[in-house]
């Protein structure tokens, strides 16, 4: 069976996938829309629907409601984030992030008085290939993924308490 999940390799829509069918082949998509746009009959998805800190994904429901897709299951999964980066947090100048992952670290962020341009991505995945192609000044960003090649971890856990997302586990129905 293949579960189609928002990637890079190492994205919490991964883990999450494979915490629910762990034999299933993933198949890597960049955006939510690539994850709709793609899907196969014959595929199944894990999409993120709602997270407690965040609330809602607006791309994933815009899709459910427009589109035909049956919801076979929805399960929580407990979200962390750390801040990476090249250098000292405080003298960044560019702070990479998805909307939602900035939403679910905001207060951490704020408590450690970052003054730097902070420039949104579509996804996790997205953070991390801007973050190294910006090689001419210090950047930070927030990803799941704590253990990458060239970054240094700055905080840990910064996202707030009690931080889960729900994914819902989704079949494409077919059109009559």
């Amino acid at each position: 069976m293949r579960m189609v999940v928002l990637g890079p390799k190492g994205t919490y829509s991964e883990k999450a996938a494979t915490a629910y069918m762990p034999k299933a082949k993933i198949i890597f998509k960049k955006t939510i829309d690539d994850i709709f746009n793609d899907l196969e009959e014959s595929d199944l998805a894990v999409v993120p629907v709602q997270n407690t800190l965040s609330g809602y994904i607006d791309e994933s429901l815009t899709h459910i409601r427009e589109e035909r897709y049956q919801i076979l299951d929805t399960f929580s999964h407990e979200v962390r984030y750390g801040l990476v980066g090249t250098g000292p947090a405080k003298s960044a100048k560019k702070l990479y992030a998805n909307l939602h992952a900035y939403r679910q670290c905001y207060q951490t962020l704020i408590a450690l008085g970052l003054n730097c341009e902070v420039i949104f991505t579509q996804s996790n995945g997205e953070t991390l290939e801007k973050m190294q192609k910006n090689t001419d000044t210090n950047v930070i960003g927030i990803i799941a993924n704590h253990s990458l090649e060239g970054f240094s971890v700055l905080e840990e856990n910064i996202q707030g308490s009690d931080n889960s997302t729900l994914f819902a586990v989704l079949k494409k129905v077919a059109k009559e």
